[in-house]
């Protein structure tokens, strides 16, 4: 066999065929070989890490702490399923109950089980701030269950009742005793909810919560001494059993708003001054809450209504600490309080939408459907309604600039024609309404009485719109 020809490769051109790679080329090919390089160790780095989030930590187990979790547990597992073998009610304190301990011992286990698999770390929340809050809470539903189950579902010879009713006082006890380990870590604890206005907005939520199981209203007809309020409570036809029940709503909705907004730390995103917003709700909640406080166990009370009368007392605990809340904002620091609302101006436009509520409350379409001079009144009342409620908006979300004009200016104008108006309501309406005496058996909530109480509202919203008026006008 013969040999291949010696083929001659000319210059640039390797014996594969191929030219020569130049300088440049090398130098970019090492570049991109640098940089596969760094993003090979960047993912072994998280792969690493993804590994070191499921490390399992049995320290979280053997501390006081996570002993006592173990416990909470445990207890909790016992009280529930104790009570959910004796059998199932209807009863709404008996739903509270139950609810109590399933909501801890889920949330507990949960906690311990995040904690020992060092998760935990990598939420993005203020862990400790976490787990304080819910300590507290969970002290305080806990007590309100160890109270309420004995009471209305315990008996002498119910050896599991008072066997949960045992387990449940020693849940609160060990969740209290949470709450002290916990607060014990000086510098630890950081968050809206280990705060004292955070611990207030917890408080106002678990004390809404007891007012709604106090008024579950299907029950009356099963227990003596509630037949009275069938008629009376069991409807929801009245004005002021709906102004109550919408107090209790609207604040625990807002005020649950609150800690969600303040524990993700969305509050800091909104596009309105929040301390303001914060202050002025709890100025609100305290008006309302009084409001209901006094309406509801003047018209749907007796002697003889348990249920009733703790909703009442409740109402008051939570007026209380609405009032404690407003009294913790208004001592911050002078400068700290900013905002519209914040200031007297902002303060006297609440107390006049305020006071517009408890009037449309007591107000009935046949107390002024055939006189127009009551229908003046009823405009007056609702067009300075409205135009108090959009200076609150506007001035909350900081919309006052986009006017061309003054708004400041526009107020004082809107103020004085308010008052103005006012004060014609506060004669036109007591010279048109009483036109009769009142019936002498006048069924409660009395048609007459609504009158009064409309009355009085309006000569105290005159006031307010005066006060308004002159304030606005020397700035």
């Amino acid at each position: 066999m013969g040999f291949l020809p010696l083929l001659h490769i000319p210059a640039g051109i390797n014996m594969f065929g191929s030219h020569k790679v130049p300088p440049e080329l090398k130098r970019i090919r090492r570049k991109v070989g640098e940089e596969v390089r760094c993003y090979r160790i960047k993912y072994l780095e998280a792969q690493q890490v993804s590994v070191t989030m499921v490390t399992l930590d049995f320290g979280t187990l053997t501390r006081p702490v996570g002993i006592v979790r173990i416990l909470e547990v445990i207890l909790t597992c016992i009280s529930f399923s104790l009570v959910a073998s004796v059998g199932h009610s209807t009863f709404s304190f008996w739903t509270w109950c139950m609810f109590t301990w399933c909501f801890c011992f889920c949330v507990t286990l949960l906690i311990l089980f995040l904690e020992f698999t060092s998760l935990s770390a990598k939420l993005p929340i203020s862990w400790n701030d976490f787990t304080t809050a819910f300590a507290m809470l969970a002290t305080l539903m806990v007590l309100a269950a160890s109270i309420i189950y004995p009471i209305f579902f315990t008996c002498s010879n119910c050896v599991r009742q008072i066997v949960a009713t045992v387990t449940s006082c020693l849940a609160f006890i060990l969740y209290a005793t949470e709450v002290g380990l916990t607060r014990a870590k000086t510098g630890e604890i950081s968050g809206f909810l280990s705060t004292v206005p955070g611990l207030l907005k917890v408080l106002e939520a678990f004390v809404a919560c007891i007012i709604f199981i106090c008024l579950n209203f299907n029950q009356y007809s099963r227990f003596p001494g509630l037949q009275c309020l069938v008629a009376t409570v069991g409807y929801v036809s009245s004005s002021y059993w709906v102004w109550c029940m919408f107090t209790w709503c609207f604040c625990f909705f807002f005020t649950f708003l609150i800690l969600i907004l303040e524990f993700t730390t969305i509050n800091t995103k909104m596009p309105f001054a929040w301390d303001d917003f914060t202050t002025a709700l709890a100025m609100l909640a305290s008006l309302m809450c009084l409001a209901a406080s006094i309406i509801y166990p003047t018209f749907f009370t007796c002697t003889n209504c348990p249920r009733q009368i703790g909703a009442s007392v409740v109402s008051w605990v939570c007026f209380a600490v609405y009032v404690g809340e407003v009294v913790l904002t208004r001592l911050r620091p002078t400068g700290q309080n900013s905002g519209f609302l914040s200031t007297l101006p902002g303060i006297m436009k609440m107390l006049e939408t305020f006071l517009a509520c408890l009037i449309f409350t007591s107000l009935e379409s046949s107390q002024y459907h055939n006189f127009p001079g009551l229908q003046w009144c009823v405009a007056v009342y609702s067009l300075c309604f409205t135009f108090a409620v959009i200076i609150i908006l506007l001035s909350l979300g900081g919309l006052t600039s986009v006017f061309p004009f003054s708004f400041d200016k526009l107020v004082i104008v809107y103020n004085i024609m308010a008052a103005v108006m006012y004060v014609t309501a506060m004669v036109i309406w007591p010279l048109y309404g009483f036109r009769t005496s009142r019936p002498s058996p006048c069924k409660a909530p009395c048609s007459w009485d609504k009158l009064v109480v409309v009355t009085f509202m309006t000569i105290l919203n005159v006031i307010v719109y005066g006060l308004d008026t002159a304030y606005s006008i020397r700035l």
